[in-house]
């Protein structure tokens, strides 16, 4: 089944933090990936609010606040909400601060996670043998702020309101 230890971590972690809301965001992942080094988890799910593709690594997942809050606490919980909500804006300003965003996620989160429990790596065996079959490696996890099925950056589905097709013909900003 797709996504099962993957789902199985987020749901171990978020019981965690439930439990334990004091508790530093590392010592809870520490917790819940106790038993899950050298793995290839599939964080891929789908929630009531999102679709089949989606992923727990990436925001608005409440998982990945947990990581944002181990591995990089500085990073702008509210920003990087906003980039992952927006549609790629026409604004090359904001379009470069949202590359700036995707790439500080990957290079300070995603990066880090997997190296400091192991994940995805090429030394990791296959979880149905103990011994080593060749084969492609697993591919790394997203780590762009999209939806999978409904486009880059089209959060939600739902076409502009006539009141946001108008602030953008008329090139005004929020």
């Amino acid at each position: 089944m797709p996504g099962s230890f993957g789902n199985m971590i987020v749901t171990r972690a978020m019981e965690l933090w439930r439990k334990l809301p004091d508790r530093p965001a590392l010592e809870i992942l520490d917790r819940a990936l106790l038993g899950h080094r050298d793995e290839h988890p599939d964080f891929s799910h789908g929630g009531p609010l999102m679709t089949a593709d989606s992923h727990h690594l990436l925001p608005p997942s409440p998982f990945s606040e947990l990581l944002r809050r181990a591995f990089a606490p500085d990073l702008d919980a509210q920003e990087v909400l906003l980039m992952a909500l927006l549609r790629p804006p026409q604004d090359p300003a904001l379009l470069a601060r949202l590359r700036a965003v995707e790439q500080a996620w990957r290079t300070r989160v995603i990066e880090p996670f997997g190296a400091r429990y192991r994940l995805w790596s090429a030394a990791a065996a296959p979880i149905e043998s103990a011994t080593p079959e060749p084969a492609a490696p697993p591919e790394p996890p997203p780590t762009e702020f999209t939806v999978p099925g409904l486009g880059r950056g089209a959060r939600g589905g739902s076409p502009p309101s006539g009141a946001q097709r108008r602030r953008e013909a008329a090139g005004t900003r929020l």
